[in-house]
């Protein structure tokens, strides 16, 4: 098992704690294959998951959880921690900071199933959302569970879209137990594959701002497992200026996770940032 593998595994998982602690699994395995070199832990690993995911793969379930007093319920896939990892998650973006206001503009890059944005519509519900998740399955599940949390429709516009550099069509691969974080850059195979790879169209951050009249964003929030650099590399900084606060998680090894946070400091001042890799520390 390579390092490549376990990211793109846990990738799908959509709360960043339970991420760091499958990752801490794999890598445990991956140790154990090196010692044990007649250990085939991959094709083992293969055949579970196939024979999971024949069963459970289309499989969704209703999900309850409760924040400061709040019900939620969510439909996702028959593993998702969303009840237990949904509180963290809230917890560590550090909402109640913002002073929202009537009509403010929040910008949801990674949107998954929903969660961060529907907790802000019920919390703010004078709030515009646009929120974007390229995923199907994950799209499909969002609007429903717009519908089970009694969000009206005005508040958060969902697109099934990709955020690149450069418009292009991006390919998305599905792994078994989560369509939440396909890799948009790469037509990767990690074993796990068992959908046929998906072509999904593509904006670009500054198309946001453009396509749907945008002149400030009082928040954006971005979780995309590593397109993050491209997105806010590629970005007019005219755009990153008009974002009042930054709530995201930046991830990997192969990027300087903090020269990202310097560049969109420059621009942003209010910025919150999760960093997910052991060698970055959380600024």
């Amino acid at each position: 098992m390579t390092e490549k593998t376990i990211n793109n595994i846990v990738w799908w998982i959509p709360f960043r704690k339970l991420r760091d602690s499958v990752r801490e699994v794999l890598y445990s395995i991956k140790d154990i294959q090196y010692h044990v070199k007649n250990i085939d832990s991959d094709n083992t690993l293969k055949d579970i998951r196939k024979v999971i995911t024949k069963k459970y793969s289309n499989e969704n379930y209703m999900h309850f959880c409760k924040l400061g007093g709040i019900d939620f319920k969510f439909y996702d896939f028959i593993f998702s921690g969303v009840t237990e990892y949904m509180p963290n998650e809230i917890d560590d973006y550090n909402f109640d900071s913002i002073d929202f206001k009537d009509g403010d503009v929040v910008i949801d890059i990674g949107g998954n199933i929903g969660t961060v944005s529907i907790y802000l519509a019920k919390k703010y519900p004078f709030l515009k959302i646009y929120a974007f998740e390229p995923v199907k399955q994950n799209y499909e599940n969002f609007l429903k569970n717009i519908e089970l949390n009694n969000i009206n429709k005005d508040i958060i516009k969902v697109f099934n879209l990709a955020i690149t550099k450069d418009r292009r069509d991006v390919i998305l691969t599905s792994p078994f137990y989560n369509s939440g974080a396909s890799n948009i850059y790469d037509n990767y195979s990690n074993g796990i594959v068992l959908n046929n790879d998906i072509s999904i169209k593509s904006i670009t951050f500054d198309d946001i701002f453009s396509n749907n009249n945008i002149s400030k964003c009082k928040l954006l929030k971005i979780d995309c497992e590593g397109a993050e650099y491209e997105i806010l590399y590629s970005a007019n900084v005219e755009n990153l200026k008009n974002c009042e606060y930054m709530r995201a998680e930046f991830h990997g090894k192969k990027y300087k996770q903090k020269d990202l946070y310097n560049h969109c400091n420059k621009f942003i001042k209010n910025i919150d940032v999760i960093y997910n890799s052991d060698d970055n520390i959380n600024i």
